[in-house]
């Protein structure tokens, strides 16, 4: 294959080669590159004739049940594990309940494409950690073809959901040649009717329940700091009124982001009575600086975190916190 190699140290490989009974665990309220590349791996390692099961602390929306395995998310076929993995998630801290399972376990392995401020003084014993990186798929591609693990359709779905998203259906700046080049690699491995169903699913596809919640959010929509960052929230009703989980706010945030006025977006949406999920997208601001204010993570221009408190007192929290660090964020 033409284009950028990268290449993988002994110990992360021998790591894997192993294991034979592996845990995969995401972050708290997780994305396609998230769950794409925990899908990806459970195949690759079954195909290398071990057992993987995934943990996610969230519930997950079922745009996302388009991507292999996902429906057995805590399903635990083997509870006995070796080896403990965490994909696109550089802080164990956003791991929610799972994070005994590093805090147990010697042979622990994070696999991201950002290195966030702490991960290096972490409970991860060994780190993969490649930037810049468009998306954790893309690495994983990367280090299967090293490892010589031949791609299968259920593989290839999940690595093409992780760059697909990731990357804003290749829109974002993160997107380069050498994304490309991987991308037609995965797709040799798809149908053009599933590569459809899973661009449909994942970029496209859409509720009337979903609908019905961008309404009440535009409503909601307000600028702050000088016009800069839109922001809308959302209420606990107003997912209960359209039969939605908190997670399935999709394009909402983006939607904010992309007016072409503001550097920042975000979406506050109410999980139970003063305490807010925040999620914060930025053009080209690093967003990730203003969640972890708030003790949470992310990357550079998608990020989040939980803040406590009435709504218009997050509010002003998220208003100080940005037109504080503003010159920072660049």
């Amino acid at each position: 294959m033409k284009g950028k190699k990268m290449n993988f140290s002994n110990e992360v490989v021998n790591l894997i080669n192993n294991a034979k009974n592996v845990a995969i665990v995401t972050h708290v309220r997780p994305d396609a590159d998230c769950l794409g590349s925990a899908s990806a791996l459970k195949g690759a390692l079954i195909s290398l004739g071990k057992t993987a099961d995934i943990y996610c602390d969230s519930d997950i929306s079922k745009n996302f049940l388009v991507i292999p395995f996902i429906d057995k998310v805590n399903v635990p076929d083997n509870t006995n594990y070796d080896t403990i993995i965490a994909v696109d998630c550089g802080d164990a801290n956003r791991v929610g309940c799972y994070i005994s399972l590093f805090e147990t376990h010697h042979n622990t392995l994070c696999i991201d494409h950002h290195m966030g401020e702490s991960i290096e003084d972490s409970k991860f014993t060994n780190l993969l950690v490649k930037e810049p990186t468009a998306s954790t798929a893309e690495i994983l591609f990367y280090l299967f073809n090293q490892m010589g693990i031949r791609l299968n359709e259920q593989i290839a779905i999940g690595l093409y959901s992780g760059i697909l998203t990731d990357t804003g259906g290749f829109l974002h700046s993160n997107t380069t040649a050498d994304t490309h080049i991987v991308a037609g690699e995965i797709l040799k491995h798809l149908s053009n009717t599933t590569m459809t169903d899973v661009n449909y699913n994942l970029l496209k596809k859409r509720t009337v329940g979903q609908i019905n919640i961008l309404k009440v959010a535009l409503k909601n929509l307000r600028y702050i700091c000088n016009g800069k960052v839109a922001i809308t929230y959302l209420t606990e009703r107003d997912f209960k009124e359209n039969g939605l989980i908190n997670s399935e706010n999709y394009g909402i945030v983006d939607t904010c982001v992309n007016i072409d006025t503001v550097d920042i977006g975000i979406l506050i949406s109410e999980k139970s009575k003063n305490l807010y999920a925040v999620s914060l997208r930025g053009k080209d601001k690093d967003v990730s600086l203003i969640a972890r204010i708030f003790g949470g993570g992310g990357h550079k221009l998608a990020s989040g975190c939980n803040i406590f408190g009435s709504y218009n007192a997050v509010i002003s929290k998220l208003e100080k916190a940005i037109n504080d660090n503003y010159d920072r964020l660049s």
